[in-house]
C-alpha cells in the first residue's frame, strides 16, 4: 500500500508547470535578445559602410573639383552628397531604433530570468515540504510496523506461556 496521497500535489503539478513556462518564456526571450543583437550589429556595419563610401565619394569629389569640374558636375556632386548626408542620418535612425530594441529585449531576458528565480524557489519549497511529507509517512509506516511486530512478539511470548 503506498500510503495517503500527496495533499498538495496539485500545488506541487502547478509549480512544476510554472517552471515549465518560465523556461519557455526565457528561451523566447534569449532568441528575440540574439536576434535583437544582431540588428544591431547588421545596423552598425550598414552605417559604417556607408559612412566609408561616403568618405571616398567626397574624397574623389574633391579631386575632381581640384581638377576644374563644370558647374553641372559640381550640382550634381552637392546632389549626390545630400542624399548620402540624408541616407547616412536614416541609417543612424535605424542603427539608434535596433539599439533601442536591443536594450528592450535585455530587459525582457532579465526579466525572465528573475520569473524563472522565482519561480524555481516557489516549486523548492513545495518539494522540500514533499520530500518532508514522504519522509513523515515513512517513519509512520515503519513505527506502525515496529509496533505491529512488537504486538506480534508480545502475543507468541503470551501465548507460549499458556
Amino acid at each position: 500500500m503506498s500510503g495517503p496521497r500527496y495533499p498538495l500535489e496539485a500545488a506541487r503539478t502547478v509549480r512544476s508547470l510554472a517552471v515549465d513556462e518560465a523556461e519557455a518564456k526565457l528561451a523566447g526571450a534569449s532568441a528575440a535578445l540574439t536576434e535583437a543583437v544582431a540588428a544591431v550589429e547588421a545596423a552598425r556595419e550598414s552605417a559604417r559602410a556607408h559612412a566609408l563610401e561616403s568618405e571616398a565619394e567626397d574624397t574623389e569629389r574633391r579631386r575632381r573639383e581640384d581638377l576644374g569640374a563644370s558647374a553641372a558636375e559640381m550640382l550634381r556632386a552637392l546632389s549626390f552628397g545630400g542624399r548620402r548626408q540624408r541616407e547616412g542620418e536614416a541609417l543612424g535612425v535605424g542603427l539608434r531604433k535596433a539599439e533601442v530594441e536591443q536594450e528592450e529585449a535585455e530587459r525582457v531576458v532579465a526579466g525572465a530570468r528573475r520569473a524563472l528565480a522565482a519561480a524555481n524557489a516557489d516549486r523548492e519549497v513545495v518539494e522540500r515540504h514533499h520530500q518532508d511529507f514522504r519522509k513523515r509517512q515513512k517513519d509512520l509506516q515503519e513505527a506502525r510496523d515496529e509496533a505491529e511486530a512488537e504486538d506480534l512478539a508480545t502475543a507468541r511470548r503470551h501465548h507460549e506461556r499458556e
